[in-house]
């Protein structure tokens, strides 16, 4: 009950949060939407343009990675849709896109932050102050150098490289954009490459480096942050701007190319709708909700050309407590961080896996827990995700070995907030798997409902880019032990017949599209009759009425009726008519002799002849 509650909550907070926004409408745009700029923001907008375009969008998005300035020069020049911006526009910038008749809006969306790290065996370096930090990455050459309670060991450095935007604002936080001190600096290790500065760092006991947040929030684990100024990176003191390092990343569109470019404002609407579910994963931080709040203001603002309307506060259903009484709550709390526009569905299943983690954790190692467990149930907190799957690896490392997990193990892979909480759920599974025997779990044991979770990534992702608005009903069945085997092979004939045989230049949406049919194919009479063959003449039995079927193929011979058809444990040929397909869609089938699949049958009306 206190779980339900919980995520009703949470869904009415988002509802206030995103009360001025109309819904985007991906699947009624086209056109192209051309978005230039930062390394920092681009992971993120490219998962968003992966979402709007599988939510319909019919054209092309094109994100690109550059220079900001570059960026923004070629947006006021107006060969750019939308800027990826790691900082502010300049008043410079402003003043060149308005000599263009542009005025440039912005929208943050996230937040940055360059973290400073060394390594876990480091026993000294638990603070530094913005004074010594400039020391530490420039002039000095020990760490007494630094402080002089500090040993007299030299300073090793672990850098990004000179040419990328993480070194440019560095030198600007730093040295007011001086950069000089840096490159002269001794012991310097400077790379592009993010695992080359981990791994030094890593077992270097006199390091120092500075690694984006997307690299150090996910490889917490192996580096330690230093506070600045008494300052942690912590999720608050970053999204606050706080921590010294801290930056905001932030959209830059205009309200001409909303007029011009409807595809564009539709997709500036859906980025803002749905970016706090995809900031976490990848490593970075959520912005505040005033920010989200201003940025959606001024998205209403621009498409609409009035002012945003003020969200109502929402009142709360009273909801029962576990002991039957009824809170009573005029309105919903302002919520804690963004975070809470995680789905229910989301939430759900990381709950249901830290119950299940906590539970296979006390039947293996018992009620003590590994060191460094840190057992977080906190849905306020954006690094939830990150804090299940450190202390899920954690376990597997205490009974299986630092360096060895099962064979159909994921790990820790960057993608949406649905993806990773899926990927937790799966890996779950496995260790239980692992540790249990096969399918042996715990009486207090939630599991999952959807069983595409067990299946490998690949089959998840097919599965459900081809099920989304029904393109495919798949015809295993999810109680089928072999589902996911099943699953995919269903998929895979369905995509060489309907999709690999379109012509190359004819867009995957519009094959799909082609290739879906309306509503569910059917038996319709009680008399048809499967066949292992096309001519007819291997009998199989009578295939039930009401039988759900997948046109795969039918007869290029002339005067010919039958359709080779797939269904839950058969592939045979019958006669269209027996189905509700119309005859279009029958005459628009490929020729059954380009399919090289064998026909079978182990139904049980397959005997039945």
């Amino acid at each position: 009950m206190r779980r339900f509650m919980t995520l009703i909550l949470l869904a009415v907070v988002v509802g206030r949060v995103w009360a001025q926004l109309p819904p985007a409408r991906p699947d009624t745009q086209s056109g192209t939407i051309r978005v230039v700029g930062a390394d920092a923001l681009a992971p993120l907008i490219e998962n968003i343009a992966t979402l709007y375009t599988l939510e319909g969008f019919r054209g092309t998005i094109n994100t690109e990675r550059a220079p900001v300035d570059a960026a923004f020069q070629q947006f006021c020049a107006g060969s750019v849709d939308i800027v990826m911006a790691d900082r502010l526009i300049t008043p410079t910038e402003t003043t060149a896109c308005s000599v263009s008749g542009l005025v440039p809006l912005a929208f943050t969306v996230a937040t940055d932050a360059l973290i400073v790290a060394t390594s876990p065996t480091n026993s000294f370096l638990t603070d530094l102050t913005s004074a010594e930090l400039q020391l530490a990455l420039s002039s000095a050459f020990n760490w007494s150098d630094v402080r002089p309670t500090f040993p007299n060991q030299p300073i090793n450095r672990y850098l990004p490289a000179q040419d990328s935007g993480a070194f440019v604002f560095l030198a600007a936080s730093l040295f007011g954009g001086d950069a000089s001190r840096m490159l002269t600096a001794t012991n310097v290790v400077s790379s592009a490459d993010s695992n080359v500065l981990l791994q030094g760092l890593q077992f270097d006991m006199n390091g120092i480096g500075v690694l984006s947040a997307s690299v150090f929030n996910r490889n917490s684990s192996l580096v330690r942050a230093v506070p600045l100024n008494n300052l942690p990176p912590t999720t608050p003191n970053v999204m606050e701007g706080l921590y010294p390092l801290s930056r905001p990343l932030v959209l830059y569109s205009s309200a001409q190319v909303f007029a011009q470019k409807a595809q564009v404002q539709d997709f500036v609407n859906y980025a803002l709708s749905n970016v706090s579910g995809e900031v976490t994963p990848l490593g970075l931080y959520q912005t505040t909700a005033a920010n989200l709040a201003q940025a959606a203001s001024t998205w209403f603002t621009a498409a609409t050309g009035q002012a945003a309307p003020t969200p109502m506060p929402t009142p709360l259903v009273p909801l029962p407590t576990e002991e039957g009484e009824v809170v009573e709550d005029a309105t919903a709390p302002e919520p804690l961080t963004p975070l809470a526009t995680f789905s229910a569905q989301v939430l759900a299943l990381l709950i249901d896996a830290r119950a299940d983690l906590e539970v296979l954790a006390a039947e293996t190692v018992g009620i003590v827990r590994p060191a460094g467990w840190n057992g977080s149930l906190d849905t306020n907190n954006p690094q939830l995700p990150i804090l299940i799957r450190l202390d899920l690896e954690l376990l597997a490392g205490t009974k299986l070995g630092a360096e060895t997990r099962p064979e159909r193990w994921f790990g820790a892979v960057p993608s949406t907030s649905l993806a990773i909480a899926r990927d937790i759920r799966h890996d779950l599974e496995v260790l239980a798997d692992e540790l249990l025997g096969k399918g042996v779990r715990p009486s207090n044991w939630a599991g999952v409902n959807d069983r595409l979770i067990l299946c490998d990534r690949a089959t998840q992702a097919l599965v459900n880019m081809m099920t989304r608005n029904n393109f495919v009903v798949l015809q295993t069945s999810p109680s089928d032990p072999q589902y996911c085997k099943k699953a995919a092979q269903e998929l895979a004939t369905f995509i060489e017949v309907y999709l690999l045989t379109r012509p190359p230049e004819e867009s995957l949406f519009t094959a799909v599209t082609k290739a879906s049919l309306p509503g569910a194919i059917t038996i319709r009479t009680t008399f048809a009759v499967a066949f292992l063959d096309r001519g007819a003449r291997v009998r199989l039995g009578v295939i039930p009425i009401d039988t759900p079927v997948t046109p795969i193929a039918r007869s290029y011979v002339r005067f010919s009726n039958m359709m080779l058809v797939q269904g839950e444990e058969f592939l045979v040929y019958v006669d269209y008519n027996d189905t509700n397909l119309d005859r279009e869609l029958f005459l628009s089938l490929p020729n059954a002799d380009d399919i090289t699949t064998p026909t079978f049958c182990t139904a049980r009306w397959c005997s039945e002849r």
